[in-house]
Parts: C-alpha cells; sequence; structure tokens
C-alpha cells in the first residue's frame, strides 16, 4: 500500500512528493521522495524528475515504467 502526499509546491517550478510504502515485505517498506521540477518549454513544458529512498524491491525497470506512466498520465491530463 501506498500513501502520497505533497511536501513541497512551488508554483510553476517545483513538487515535492512522499510516498509511504507499506508492506510485509522489508523491500517495499519506506519514504521515497520524488522532486518533480518544471520549466517552460518550446511548445510545452519540460518536466524532470529524481527520485530518493526508493525501497529496495522495487526494481530500476519497474521505477521507470512507473515514472513514465505517470508522466504520460500528467500529460493527458495538462492536455484536455
Amino acid at each position: 500500500m501506498v500513501t502520497a502526499h505533497i511536501a513541497r509546491l512551488v508554483a510553476g517550478e517545483r513538487v515535492v512528493q512522499l510516498a509511504d510504502f507499506a508492506s510485509g515485505d522489508p523491500g517495499f517498506v519506506g519514504t521515497m521522495a520524488m522532486d518533480w521540477a518544471i520549466r517552460a518549454a518550446d511548445g510545452g513544458t519540460e518536466v524532470t524528475f529524481e527520485a530518493r529512498d526508493v525501497p529496495t524491491g522495487i526494481g530500476a525497470v519497474d521505477h521507470a515504467v512507473g515514472l513514465t506512466s505517470s508522466l504520460v498520465n500528467l500529460a493527458e491530463f495538462l492536455e484536455r
């Protein structure tokens, strides 16, 4: 189970999100920080992000797939 909240919001610049993982498996427990930076770019917005303290049970490929999915969902939401 994951519970997430916004820890810091700088309008038009940055969102810091904390995701708290709860599990019976120690590899999937902990708090991951995700730092999303946004800036204007030609024809849209550039989004970069950094994830820190990712639980050890989350593999790099699965994490990349999840982050890519989040970016796709964000783009679809903003394009409406």
